[in-house]
């Protein structure tokens, strides 16, 4: 009886702990048809027969990457491979609130450092990455890969993007790979909120944003040009008086809310959609969704204020030039102490 229950508590051990897991790509059962390019032509994919089935991959497809070139003709290991057509493969992003990370089926035959790349399409500056590697123990067979996103809660990845880096790799150098396994796609849209839920010493001229990882339309997929009675920024909560303000949206995913006059100091507000009001882009109403902030207290003596920092929406002020030199807001290449 005791191994009976042994074994049924380590079933639904493995079931709890793998049960979130989807396998997204495998080249045979799961989008067998999927096609990977790079964004210069160089890296090139194709799809190949397993070149060595083993217990740990006895499937018979397999993809093949074929590392590029710059434009000089060198190999450049920011030149990856991502799926074609992302939205008609993953038809919602990823749901990294479910599982925090991604698995892969590696064939080598040198060594090599993989790194999976999730972004956003079309919004290619929106990305993760995480890497792993395969050593000189591993080489000539399949080996399966953890990628760590944890972390991570971006609810708009959905796409993958696969880079190789190695001391020895060169242009035409190659590795099979198999399995994408990781989160499953959201079910339903999900939302987030500048300021966060619940988040306190916010600004008096706050700005608010909703935005969602699918669309808010009108009836009939119709772009909202009217928000009357369909947002609400209010004193407390949902309930609350009303604050005068208005609204624009942009690529029918982010509404702004911009209050009239300064906020109260010290005060709590609610900002969200209107239960019923606008619709998602498959046709079911919007519920649920708001938000609440609590402004900071009144400054007194002299006043130091970030104006610049990029890290929340009042303090990312774009530059332009009137010629030639460009201007883009870019995670931090080298966080320190500084």
């Amino acid at each position: 009886m005791r191994r009976l229950l042994l074994i049924s508590f380590l079933f639904l051990f493995n079931f709890a702990f793998t049960q979130n897991e989807v396998i997204h790509i495998d080249f045979d059962s799961n989008n067998p048809d999927v096609i990977f390019e790079s964004w210069n032509g160089s890296s090139s994919f194709t799809l190949m027969t397993n070149p060595l089935e083993d217990p740990v991959n006895a499937s018979v497809n397999v993809g093949q990457f074929t590392a590029g070139a710059d434009g000089d003709g060198n190999f450049d290991s920011n030149i990856g491979i991502g799926v074609v057509n992302p939205t008609t493969v993953f038809t919602s992003p990823f749901d990294l609130t479910s599982l925090d990370y991604f698995k892969m089926k590696v064939f080598a035959i040198e060594e090599v450092t993989l790194t999976f790349h999730i972004e956003n399409s079309p919004d290619w500056g929106n990305f993760h990455e995480a890497s792993a590697s395969v050593g000189s123990d591993q080489l000539n067979q399949w080996v399966e890969l953890t990628f760590d996103f944890s972390g991570v809660s971006n609810i708009f990845m959905n796409n993958i993007v696969l880079k190789v880096s190695g001391a020895d790799w060169a242009v035409g150098d190659y590795l099979f790979f198999d399995d994408i396994t990781g989160p499953e796609l959201y079910s339903s849209p999900a939302f987030v909120y500048t300021p966060e839920n619940g988040s306190t010493e916010i600004s008096v001229g706050a700005v608010m944003d909703i935005e969602t990882n699918d669309k808010f339309y009108d009836p009939g997929a119709v772009t909202i040009t009217d928000f009357s009675n369909k947002v609400a920024l209010r004193v407390g909560n949902e309930n609350g008086e009303d604050v005068p303000f208005e609204a624009t949206i942009s690529n029918d995913s982010k509404i702004t809310i911009t209050p009239d006059n300064d906020l109260d100091y010290l005060t709590t507000y609610w900002f969200g959609a209107l239960d019923n009001t606008m619709y998602h882009s498959n046709g079911s109403s919007v519920t649920g969704v708001g938000a609440s902030f609590t402004t900071k207290e009144a400054a007194s003596g002299d006043i130091n204020i970030m104006l610049v920092d990029y890290e929340t929406p009042e303090t990312s002020i774009p530059f332009e030039s009137w010629g030639s030199a460009g201007f883009a807001q870019t995670p931090n290449p080298a966080p320190d102490g500084v």
